[in-house]
């Protein structure tokens, strides 16, 4: 998900995150908690945040759980974000207590912003990503109700991405992943 929001989008659309949340999560063994990314960009007077929030699926269905039907769906969380702007806050300067220089000044300027409710200073972008199966890719469906429902964020703005492996089933991708790290553990 960050290198799609850092490298694959066009220049003027990329977020710079600062921090890659992967390497900060409490147990390897188990789901994070929070967001999976918090980013920023800068167009003329005005700074653009991202909210990220990525899931897995192998599910056949389309739209798959993960993404409106589960408790911990990218529909419920990005709800859940939208309706308690206190906790935005909150997460964002948690999360800048561990930047320095220009990227703390950013999300500083982001975060008085919200909190002030200071209009035309700060928007939050809602990004979405679904890892899924290739095999069950559903570009018109998998969107669920981040596109349907999409007016309830009415002031902010969904970025929905779907990300699959042409090659092989996500086990199989998740398999060579743990394959390469245990080469790389024995040298």
């Amino acid at each position: 998900m960050t290198y799609y929001f850092e490298e694959k989008l066009p220049d003027t659309e990329r977020f710079v995150i600062p921090i890659k949340n992967i390497s900060i999560r409490e147990l390897a063994n188990m789901p994070g908690r929070g967001l999976d990314a918090i980013g920023y960009r800068v167009a003329d007077e005005l700074v653009e945040i991202l909210l990220g929030e990525a899931k897995v699926s192998e599910e056949q269905k389309s739209p798959p759980s993960v993404v409106d039907a589960s408790s911990d769906s990218l529909y419920k969380t990005h709800s859940k974000h939208k309706n308690d702007l206190p906790l935005v806050i909150q997460r964002l300067t948690d999360y800048s207590r561990r930047l320095n220089g220009k990227d703390v000044l950013i999300l500083g300027f982001a975060i008085i912003s919200l909190d002030k409710k200071i209009e035309n200073k700060c928007k939050i972008t809602y990004g979405c990503t679904l890892v899924r199966d290739f095999s069950c890719v559903n570009e018109n469906a998998d969107f669920g109700k981040l596109k349907s429902n999409k007016n309830e964020f009415d002031d902010g703005k969904i970025h929905f991405s779907i990300l699959s492996f042409s090659n092989n089933s996500i086990k199989e991708t998740v398999n060579l992943f743990y394959q390469k790290i245990q080469e790389i553990l024995a040298v």
